[in-house]
């Protein structure tokens, strides 16, 4: 918030302090310039010491298999349906932690931003590890390139192999899941329509989703695929 502020504030007396010498046909003070640009610089540097620290507590989450807190301001909480279950944070809601725990290890935290989709979650293999994770909508991979994610304001999707593995999708004001999720134990929920299946570790469960967009997403990164 406060390198928010001094971002503001220095382009801000800069301008004032130009406009000022413009009327009144002055020339404005060598002291003021120093000024300025030690605003300027200082709010420039602060600002990115205070994103690399942000972002290195996101990292450190993330390694700690923990989703990074959202922040509640102006974002809003749809109805998330998984499987034959509904689901509605309330909207005076102060918590910032994920939303859906699937049990051990397995969160999803679903919302929108500005009426776009945003998802967090952290994706696992048979074997419980984490092979990809997913921040705001950002897929970053840590094992195992065979996976891909696209996504566009409605939707995101996730891929191993070219068999969808996840799907969230808002349709008539509800985030619908469906996917299969493996916790750290290597046990797997998959959610489908109507529909919550469960199965013990060692277990290859069966599932089979119709793709909502084309792949690879590097080359059709939002474009859906036209079913007749």
């Amino acid at each position: 918030m406060v390198d928010k502020i001094l971002l503001l504030i220095a382009p801000t007396i800069a301008l004032i302090t130009l406009i000022i010498s413009r009327y009144f046909q002055t020339k404005v003070p060598t002291y003021l310039f120093v000024i300025m640009l030690v605003l300027i610089v200082g709010s420039a540097i602060f600002s990115g010491f205070s994103l690399a620290k942000k972002q290195n507590q996101v990292e450190t989450n993330w390694s700690q298999n923990t989703l990074t807190p959202r922040i509640v301001q102006n974002i809003q909480y749809p109805t998330i349906s998984l499987g034959t279950s509904k689901l509605q944070r309330a909207t005076s809601s102060t918590n910032t932690l994920p939303f859906i725990n699937l049990g051990n290890g397995t969160y999803i935290d679903v919302w929108l931003e500005d009426s776009n989709l945003k998802l967090s979650l952290i994706l696992r293999n048979e074997k419980g590890e984490q092979i990809a994770r997913i921040d705001a909508n950002r897929f970053i991979v840590t094992k195992d390139s065979s996976y891909d994610c696209n996504y566009d304001s409605t939707a995101l999707e996730v891929t191993h192999s070219g068999k969808v593995m996840l799907q969230v999708q808002m349709k008539d004001g509800v985030a619908l899941v469906q996917g299969v999720f493996y916790n750290i134990d290597g046990a797997c929920v998959v959610l489908g329509y109507n529909q919550i299946q469960t199965f013990p570790p060692g277990t290859t469960p069966t599932y089979s989703f119709n793709p909502i967009f084309r792949y690879p997403s590097y080359k059709y990164f939002g474009g859906r695929v036209s079913y007749p």
